[in-house]
């Protein structure tokens, strides 16, 4: 049995949302509620149609069930840095801009975003690679646009993390490529 109210202040969401969820999952049959008086949210027991699709869900981690969103999980090992992580929240919106000084760090990050072109589709390939030469080149010039080298990475960056949503494990390359972010 799982203390929904716990669960619902340790992922910070409210207890009208959490009784909406608890309603909505248990018509599916997939959780049994045990309601309160006071307004409390239930406690939840897991019913067996709610095992069976986590089961399948952790079966086919890039596809959907019939209530579940693909389950793809990335798990870094060792430190992280100069890396933006954001988890578990809605809303989330982070930025960081190239000033200039880090050319390298950035030529790298290129470098590992270029070894990791084959996973993806012709036609994406194409495209990406026409953004990291973009990139590349304005690097090379004896003054960087800043404008345009933040613009095209911020590009990159988010091409890289749709196709990761997308395509789950099928772009491992491009999840380690996002945990590299120089900035």
């Amino acid at each position: 049995m799982q203390d929904s109210g716990a669960l619902a202040r340790q992922v910070g969401i409210s207890t009208d949302e959490v009784r909406s969820l608890i309603q909505y999952l248990e018509g599916q049959n997939l959780l049994k509620a045990h309601w309160t008086l006071g307004g409390q949210p239930p406690s939840v027991n897991i019913e067996h149609l709610g095992v069976a699709e986590v089961e399948e869900a952790l079966a086919e981690p890039d596809e959907p069930t019939e209530h579940f969103a693909p389950i793809n999980s990335i798990n870094i090992y060792g430190d992280v840095h100069n890396s933006q992580v954001g988890m578990a929240g809605g809303d989330l919106n982070q930025q960081a801009t190239f000033n200039g000084t880090q050319s390298d760090a950035v030529r790298a990050w290129l470098d590992k975003y270029r070894a990791v072109l084959p996973e993806l589709d012709d036609g994406l390939r194409v495209s990406a690679e026409q953004q990291l030469d973009l990139v590349a080149n304005e690097l090379d010039k004896p003054e960087p646009s800043e404008v345009v080298v933040n613009g095209v990475l911020g590009s990159l960056r988010a091409f890289a993390q749709s196709a990761v949503a997308s395509a789950g494990a099928g772009a491992m390359g491009l999840a380690e490529v996002i945990a590299h972010w120089p900035f």
